[in-house]
């Protein structure tokens, strides 16, 4: 079980160095890298260089905290113009870019904007961006006023790419890349977006004043590599939406069966005494019966019995009238929004009324009845949330179909593909709370659902081995179906207090609901504190602070 949630690679980050020739994109490397730092030649072939990383965030004490260790692929792209295919061609899967242009040369900055939008994204070569940068280099040369404006407008139009994904606006700085400091801050500036999507603004007020970097350590350097148009394929790196993570510290069990999801454990029904083994409640003529048998006066004179609290019932949502939208605005809206971000195959736009919800599609004026079954379904979902998570958005990855639910005084649900659960998971996560208003319908409550310990230390060690890889995660369990209920292994000591039960009982009853819209492999839920869910023959349910960690996105996307 353990085996199948967590992932057994190091994460792989592609970062390109981007621009025209003569820009300084091969100095930036070798001053980056410690290597021969005297002028290069001009690049006539892509360089990749691979170093191991470890990625470390300030501290409010002034002092740095490991966040994760990566592989870095560093890609250096030739910039003459009859290179261009062979660009197109070796840029793959990059998720940091830093964008060069010479800051002396305005035709430089001018050459770099016609590069982004005649080669980048008619291939759509930033689909897979997360961290951009543009950078001015020859600082030391005195730079150009009207190179550094165009540069800024540069930056300005790459911005509206990241602030609708992830919610920030592109740096732009000037730097020298004969100045070791100014490389290291610069590159540590794109290493921060990439892990926390924003720009740290005190490592940008460093460059801008040309404060000394902090000493970093050194890295083993392996023989850059010559890349080719690609005769034939290049080795494949994995995408961001198959970035893995480096193994973790989890206790091998003797033997390479995995007894919790194929047979059941001997002995789970001693678990716990006689809490375990539950007696059936009387019903109150039942009771009455024992009571008193051979009086059926006792009616005439006992009070009426009253319903056991025995567990909730389920509360269905009241039945609602779905109609089309008459709003312009919001049909606009709709179809924006699809436009606007390329992974998307759908938009509603849901707003309601006293007692009627209104929908506007991206595609023609028109509700089916399949259409008003989905709405549907997406108010029960948020309906079994309300009132015991405090979040405005919801992320389902399925296994043929992905949505991501957004929620404020409207509901806007964005369909895309599995495929693309990864940039979706980043981009979802970068929402800034809103309190969500309440729509129409019953809050729904959970159905009972039988909790036992799990008796595999193993996956104790592994949902402790989860929440110790960042101190933003608030708890871990991993939930097994087992015997008509559910074996739980978390992070503390063993035992199940009544909240934990009640809080696993809302996830179980959530994933329920989310598999009527789409056969969900992934939940993420974001708000205030945010909760991720991924399910295969059982649950690994994480609560974190605040937004989820970016390297926990990573994880669990990678998690097949």
């Amino acid at each position: 079980m353990s085996e199948e949630f967590i992932p057994r690679t190091i994460p792989r980050v592609k970062v390109a160095l981007y621009g025209p020739t003569n820009v300084g994109k091969t100095l930036f490397r070798n001053v980056l890298l410690r290597k021969d730092t005297s002028p290069p030649k001009p690049t006539e072939m892509t360089q990749e260089e691979e170093v191991m990383r470890e990625y470390k965030k300030p501290t409010e004490f002034g002092t740095t905290m490991s966040i994760e260790k990566y592989k870095l692929t560093l890609v250096d792209v030739p910039g003459r113009p009859e290179f261009k295919q062979m660009r197109i061609e070796t840029l793959k899967k990059i998720v940091g870019w830093l964008f060069m242009y010479d800051a002396t040369d305005p035709s430089s900055a001018e050459r770099l904007m016609e590069m982004i939008k005649t080669e980048l994204e008619p291939e759509r070569k930033l689909k897979s961006a997360i961290a951009m940068m543009v950078v001015g280099t020859k600082k030391d040369l005195g730079p150009n006023d009207e190179a550094v404006k165009k540069g800024g407008e540069i930056a300005e139009y790459l911005s509206k790419h990241t602030t609708m994904l992830y919610g920030y606006s592109v740096p732009h700085v000037v730097i020298s890349c004969t100045d070791a400091g100014n490389v290291t801050l610069t590159f540590l500036c794109i290493e921060a977006i990439n892990f926390d999507l924003r720009p740290p603004k005190e490592i940008i007020s460093r460059i801008m004043e040309g404060k000394a970097p902090p000493t970093v350590p050194s890295v083993a350097v392996e023989a850059p590599k010559e890349v080719r148009p690609p005769e034939k394929p290049i080795p494949t790196e994995p995408s961001i939406e198959e970035i893995q993570v480096e193994k973790m510290e989890v206790p091998e069990a003797p033997e390479p069966k995995e007894p919790v999801l194929e047979e059941p454990l001997g002995g789970l029904e001693e678990v716990g005494g006689k809490e375990e083994v539950l007696p059936e409640v009387p019903s109150p003529v039942e009771v009455m019966r024992e009571v008193a048998p051979e009086k059926p006066k006792i009616e005439e004179v006992a009070p009426k019995p009253t319903k056991p609290k025995v567990v909730p019932k389920e509360v269905k949502a009241k039945p609602i009238r779905i109609e089309l939208g008459t709003d312009e605005k919001a049909w606009n809206l709709a179809r924006k929004i699809k436009e606007k971000i390329p992974m998307l195959s759908g938009c509603y736009f849901i707003s309601w009324g006293k007692d009627t919800v209104h929908v506007a599609l991206d595609s023609e004026k028109k509700l089916t009845e399949k259409n008003k079954e989905f709405v549907r379904a997406i108010l029960s979902l948020y309906n079994a949330i309300r009132g015991r998570f405090d979040v405005n958005v919801i992320l389902l990855g399925g296994e043929e179909k992905g949505y991501g639910i957004t929620i404020g005084d409207k509901i806007i649900v964005m369909e895309f593909d599995p495929k693309d659960i990864s940039d979706m998971m980043m981009m979802f996560s970068a929402f800034r709370y809103k309190k969500p208003t309440m729509p129409i319908g019953e809050a729904i409550s959970p159905k009972p659902v039988k909790f036992v310990l799990n008796k595999t230390d193993k996956l104790w060690d592994a949902a402790r081995s989860i929440k110790n890889t960042s101190a933003d995660i608030i708890s871990c369990y991993i939930v097994i179906p087992e015997n008509g209920g559910y074996a739980v292994a978390h992070d503390s000591d063993e035992y199940l207090a009544k909240e934990q039960e009640e809080f696993l009982s809302t996830i179980l009853n959530i994933m329920n609901y989310a598999d009527k819209i789409t056969k969900t492999k992934l939940l993420m839920l974001v708000g205030k504190q945010s909760i991720i869910v991924a399910k295969k023959k059982g649950y690994i349910v994480i609560k974190t602070k605040g937004r989820p960690p970016t390297h926990m996105l990573r994880m669990i996307s990678a998690a097949k």
